[in-house]
């Protein structure tokens, strides 16, 4: 059997190794690229979304807590628009070496879509992660970036949103909090950080707002309203109480999609009034002008309200009514007279628009305010004749779009943050027929 001399036996083996090593080079590269953002270089979503996977799992074995960063970059659309994409991307690139170069060795920092980057913080609390989102911010508003002469402040910042992962939490919840924070900050002025605990988001550690629990859901419609019976029983005779009960047995027998609406429009505008800070007294108003700030409509021909087209001039004239007719069935009741109020002025505008006295601005009063951004989004949120309900964010946009027109904008604001907790709790509540089970049905 011939047999190759040695050294070439040892070259062709060299060769075999050097093309080994290469290929597994080549592997390592490109699983390098498989997880990289191909802008930025940083991580992308999938990567960062199996390390905090992987921090769960070892969390949940014991191991040490960890904290999520979401930031996002303000007003990034205004850039892109006066300069165009190629140095928006550029901006993007200059802001993630920024944000790597000032990242701790123990920390992953990814990109995670459009302009938001997510910074994994491994073993730090609360407090270190807070500690770490002011430094970053502070470094992103004073490092200079080109063309930020153009933008609000004369400066690129950053808003940035906080949670630490506490037992039980998903990697989608843990972004879910964190992305909630950071849309917090930026209601609450952009360039902030806000912090969620899964309930409520703090700035600077003072309380900026707070997501009510939303118990609808998962709460009879028969047990809210026997709750709601027996605290106003505490403020208001029983004999107002029994008679308000009964107006909304006649509007559920009667028009019970208009008792579906303002049973959603109830819970939008309570989640409003307890962010908002009002009082025990107020909420018991606005729960009950809220339930009934469409009871005038009782008096409208069912061939106005369920018209499937467009109304003519005249007929929505008629519609238009609704408000003074039912504010005349209830003002006689002393002890509901801001609820009266928000019956007779919810279709009011902030420019002056509405009717039916056309009042402006702070002449509408704060509650019927209230009942008006709630009263549009749950409207929004229900499939009508002509449209399917919209989605969350397709609401929150067209709220926003209005304020400063017609609805009041520092409700806007606080309506923006509760919307992506809020929103989905009506989803699911507007598919519960159950007001029939109203005490006395």
């Amino acid at each position: 059997m011939y047999r190759f001399p040695l050294g070439i036996v040892l070259a062709a083996e060299r060769k075999i190794f050097g093309v080994v090593d290469e290929l597994e080079h080549s592997c390592d590269d490109l699983r390098l690229l498989a997880n990289r953002d191909a802008k930025t270089r940083l991580y992308n979503t999938a990567y960062m979304m199996d390390q905090i996977e992987t921090e769960i799992s070892q969390a949940a074995d014991g191991g040490a807590p960890f904290s999520l960063l979401m930031f996002d970059i303000d007003y990034f659309k205004k850039y892109n628009d006066k300069y165009g994409h190629i140095q928006g991307d550029a901006l993007l690139s200059r802001l993630a070496e920024l944000l790597a170069r000032l990242t701790g060795n123990r920390d992953t920092l990814g990109r995670f879509g459009g302009e938001e980057f997510l910074l994994l913080m491994r073993g730090a609390g609360p407090d270190e992660a807070r500690e770490a989102a002011f430094r970053l911010q502070r470094a992103v508003s004073t490092h200079g970036f080109p063309g930020e002469d153009s933008q609000p402040g004369g400066r690129i910042t950053v808003s940035v949103g906080i949670v630490t992962y506490k037992s039980g939490m998903t990697a989608e919840q843990l972004i879910h909090h964190a992305d909630n924070a950071m849309y917090a900050a930026k209601e609450a002025g952009r360039n902030q950080v806000c912090i969620s605990d899964g309930h409520s988001f703090t700035k600077d550690g003072d309380k900026i707002i707070r997501i009510a629990d939303i118990a609808f859901a998962n709460q009879s419609i028969g047990q809210f309203l026997t709750e709601l019976e027996n605290a106003s029983r505490r403020q208001i005779p029983s004999a107002h109480v029994a008679t308000l009960m009964s107006f909304l047995k006649v509007l559920e027998t009667h028009e019970s999609d208009t008792a579906q609406h303002s049973l959603l429009v109830n819970k939008i505008a309570i989640s409003i009034g307890q962010n908002m800070g009002l009082s025990d007294q107020e909420l018991l108003q606005l729960n009950w002008g809220t339930l009934l700030h469409d009871i005038g409509k009782l008096a409208i021909a069912d061939s106005l309200l369920l018209k499937p087209g467009k109304l003519t001039p005249e007929e929505y004239e008629a519609v238009k009514l609704h408000p003074t007719f039912g504010y005349d069935l209830l003002k006689n009741n002393n002890h509901l007279d801001a609820a009266n109020k928000i019956i007779l002025y919810h279709h009011e505008r902030w420019d002056g628009e509405g009717y039916p006295y056309g009042l402006k601005g702070t002449q509408i009063p704060f509650l019927a305010r209230i009942c008006a951004v709630a009263d549009a989004a749950a409207a929004m949120a229900e499939d009508r004749p002509y449209r399917k309900a919209l989605s969350p964010a397709a609401i929150v946009a067209e709220i926003r779009r209005n304020a400063q027109t017609q609805f009041d904008p520092g409700i806007v604001a606080v309506f923006g943050i509760l919307a992506s907790c809020v929103l989905p709790a009506v989803a699911d509540a507007r598919r519960m027929r159950e007001i029939k089970t109203v005490p006395g049905a």
